[in-house]
This record gives C-alpha cells, sequence and structure tokens, in this order.
C-alpha cells in the first residue's frame, strides 16, 4: 500500500527502522542529560506506522497544554499528507495514480501536476546521473525477487527480457501535455524519490503552520527543521554496518536533511549469499562494494534519489557527478579493491549546474 522502495527481509528492516527511531531518541537523551535544556521549550512526538514503514514526527514548542494540542494537529497535517500522497504514488494500492498507470503503461496517461512534477524530476536524474538512477528498474527488482524464492540466480535470457523492459528510452512523454505512455510490460516505481518529495511536502505544510523547529523521519529518511529543544542543531547517527552498536559519524543538521543508502539493511540470498537490494538498471545485476551511503543537503528530493545514484555509480564516480548536479556532502563506506571497507567524505559544495 505504499510508495517504499521494493526489498527482502521486510521483518528485518522493519527491526532496523526500529534501531535507527532508537539511535535518533538516544542522542536526544544523551544531550538532553549533558547541556542544560532551555526552560519552556518541549519535545513533543508521535511515531505511527506509514506506507509500510515507521514514521517519527517531532515538533519544539513552548511547553504548554496548547502546544501539546497544537502538535497533534500538526502530527495529524503531515499523516494526512501522506494519505494524500500515498494515493498518487503507490504502486501497492490499486486506486493510486500510478497503480493505474502500471495496469495498462501502453495506453497514454494524463498524470496529475504532482506526479508530473516528480517524474520529470525524476528523468532529469536519470540523464545526469548516466541512468544509474531510473524509476523503471521494478521488472528486474521483482524478476531478482522471484529468483530469491527459487533460490537460483535469473538466467542471461531472463535478465535480457526484463532489461528490455527497463529504461527511460521506452517512455514517450509529452511535458506540455503531461501524457505518458509506455512500453507494454513496463512498470513505474518512483519509491526511490517520492518519499523526499513527501518529506519536503510536510516540511512545507509545517512552515506554512509557523512551526520552524522539529523533525521528520519517514523510514530513516530525516529532514531537521531549524533546532532542538535546546536551540541546538540536531545530533544524528550514521550506523556502522559492520556493528550496529556503532556510528560512522554523528552528523549536525538545521534545515537539511539526511538520507542513507545500503546494501546491510536490505537484500536478497540466494544460495545463502546476500545480494544488495540495489540493482543497477544498466546491467540488471545487483550492484557490489557500496556499503553504506549517507547524503546531507537542503534539496530533499534531490539527495533521496542520488543516494540510490550514487550507491551504483560507486566511490571512482561520485566527485564527478555530485558536485555538478546536487547540492550535497557524503559518507562512503565502499569495499576497494583488496575488499577491504574504505571510509570516503565529502563537504557540502555548491553543484555547478546552480551555478
Amino acid at each position: 500500500m505504499s510508495f517504499k522502495k521494493n526489498h527482502s527481509h521486510s521483518q528485518n528492516f522493519f527491526f532496523t527502522l526500529i534501531k535507527i527511531f532508537l539511535v535518533v531518541a538516544f542522542f536526544s537523551f544523551v544531550i538532553h542529560t549533558t547541556f542544560t535544556q532551555k526552560k519552556g521549550l518541549k519535545k513533543y512526538e508521535d511515531f505511527a506506522l506509514k506506507i509500510g514503514t515507521m514514521v517519527h514526527l517531532a515538533t519544539i514548542l513552548p511547553e504548554s497544554a496548547r502546544s501539546q494540542e497544537r502538535s497533534k494537529l500538526l502530527f495529524q497535517m503531515a499523516y494526512d499528507e501522506i494519505d494524500r500522497l500515498d494515493q498518487i504514488f503507490s504502486r501497492y494500492r490499486s486506486d493510486s495514480e500510478v497503480a493505474k498507470i502500471n495496469k495498462s503503461p501502453n495506453k497514454p496517461h494524463k498524470l496529475s501536476s504532482e506526479l508530473a512534477y516528480v517524474f520529470e524530476k525524476a528523468l532529469s536524474i536519470h540523464k545526469e546521473s548516466l541512468q544509474s538512477f531510473d524509476i523503471t528498474v521494478l521488472p528486474l527488482i521483482k524478476l531478482w525477487k522471484m529468483s530469491e524464492k527459487a533460490n537460483t540466480f535469473p538466467s542471461q535470457m531472463q535478465l535480457q527480457e526484463n532489461l528490455s523492459l527497463v529504461g527511460i528510452k521506452n517512455i514517450t512523454y509529452n511535458q506540455e501535455k503531461r501524457t505518458l505512455r509506455m512500453k507494454k510490460g513496463m512498470q513505474l516505481d518512483l519509491g526511490g524519490i517520492a518519499k523526499g518529495y513527501l518529506i519536503e511536502r510536510i516540511r512545507d505544510i509545517w512552515k506554512k503552520n509557523n512551526l520552524h523547529n522539529g523533525m521528520i523521519n519517514i523510514g530513516g529518511d530525516v529532514w531537521a527543521l531549524g533546532l532542538n529543544e535546546r536551540k541546538q542543531s540536531w545530533a544524528l547517527g550514521i550506523q556502522d554496518p559492520e556493528n550496529e552498536k556503532n556510528f560512522l559519524k554523528i552528523i549536525k543538521l538545521s534545515d537539511q536533511g539526511m538520507v542513507t543508502s545500503g546494501d546491510y539493511q536490505r537484500y536478497f540470498t540466494i544460495n545463502s549469499q546476500k545480494y544488495s537490494h540495489i540493482i543497477d538498471p544498466r546491467n540488471g545485476l545487483p550492484i557490489k562494494g557500496s556499503r553504506s551511503l549517507t547524503l546531507v543537503g537542503s534539496d530533499m528530493l534531490k539527495i533521496d534519489a542520488w543516494a540510490t545514484a550514487c550507491s551504483i555509480l560507486g566511490p571512482d564516480q561520485i566527485n564527478s557527478f555530485l558536485p555538478r548536479f546536487c547540492e550535497a556532502s557524503y559518507t562512503f563506506l565502499y569495499e576497494n579493491n583488496a575488499n577491504e571497507l574504505t571510509l570516503k567524505s565529502s563537504n557540502i559544495k555548491k553543484a555547478k549546474s546552480l551555478l
């Protein structure tokens, strides 16, 4: 029922998400006990299971009964927006706009303004990223899920058949009329970009309602709005994939988003061997070497999509593409040619295309 990213071992992933939320709570507690909380400010929180994942919302307001009621209204606004956008972007619910397109891909479809907006952003990132980000990769993901159930690798013929159903080149799109037609058998999956858009929408709704400090965490993708209850930047930890009790880095955020993509939380298992859930749409194979990639930036939609793209492009190409098209910093843990784990990071730089 959601526009979540496709994956295996959903139960393990669910518990991993809970760990992510506990990490946020842990750092809030540690900082709270270390520093003196500004008098009168309080963090109001709410948790919910939405669109197939955990949602953690927080508002920072003066401590009062009125603020508590106001927070409840703000939380409900967020949940209402999640439900509204789920009716557009979900590929799981039969009444969504995307699901209706997927039922008859070779017929012309008039896109809503919001679906057209996100679709066009996806097209741009597809071109900028050497086709590594592709919203038509779903047939390949389904193939690997079937192969996992059969505990056997897909054949070369199966890969080629499904690769023929992947690629923006197989889509006819009229931007002026907002009409889309795809090759028969193709399917859209905007899970790699729609969550970023959703978080931006909730952020904007909160701002319009005069909330300037808070946090939105949807399935581990986080937007830190303003400051926390101590009037300090929000502190978030990047989990070490080799040891879930450790953190690769502590990131401090204010009016920024953070997205992590990796193969240690979600994967396919064939013949007792784990393979990344991230499929390279150019060759149909799971990516290798990219263990964890975290992007931090001010454009949530972009960093959501580029986290997937950069995981596929790998450490050798990330500096050639990310600075050109996306204003973001990164923390990249990957295996080098000697199968040694290497940590690579950068600071935020202005995207050349934005200068």
